[in-house]
């Protein structure tokens, strides 16, 4: 399991402990239990821009990739594109047949 995803599911784990002492805490006490409980969110929250700036990384490097093939190889890129425009337009006008 990647270290990410187990990191998040332990403070889930947290975030449920908390919410199973909260319960039974009093009053003054409920403060400190909610400052945890923000500290738990703020540090999932993190996580989450973290893979969210990994995602946007590798988003650009295929990106890259496949602007960098199409320049190498423009014939077959727009080979490629024919082909998928006319099976679309294939399958299209035997939707309206029917």
């Amino acid at each position: 399991m990647p270290s990410r995803e187990r990191e998040l599911k332990q403070i889930k784990q947290q975030m449920d402990e908390l919410h199973e002492r909260m319960l039974r805490l009093t009053e003054d006490s409920m403060e400190d239990a909610v400052d945890q409980g923000s500290d738990y969110l703020r540090q999932a929250a993190e996580m989450m821009r973290e893979k969210g700036e990994f995602a946007k990384q590798k988003a650009k490097e295929a990106g890259r990739k496949v602007h960098e093939y199409a320049q190498e190889n423009p014939w077959q890129v727009a080979a490629g594109a024919a082909v998928i425009g006319l099976a679309l337009g294939l399958l299209i006008s035997r939707r309206d047949r029917d």
